[in-house]
């Protein structure tokens, strides 16, 4: 199970992954009813996107996975130096 600080940092990661949707979404509705088509920087946008979320696919399979057992077997003092 992870820890209070690892379930706070995935809330947040959710959180500001809804915004960053939600901003998309609302950047690519309104490319619509300008009636533009898609340029190279809405393209850029969407590959820096996807950058992201693997970043923090990774950083929440580290929380969930990683972290749990490794801080199991130690007590707090060992883990923080």
């Amino acid at each position: 199970m992870p820890s209070k600080r690892g379930w706070d940092l995935t809330v947040w990661m959710i959180i500001f992954t809804s915004l960053t949707v939600l901003t998309m979404v609302l950047r690519f509705c309104a490319a619509r009813v300008q009636r533009r088509g898609l340029r190279v920087d809405d393209y850029l946008i969407v590959g820096a996107f996807v950058s992201l979320e693997s970043f923090r696919m990774e950083r929440l399979k580290i929380i969930t996975y990683t972290l749990i057992g490794f801080s199991h077997g130690f007590r707090r003092h060992q883990l923080l130096g």
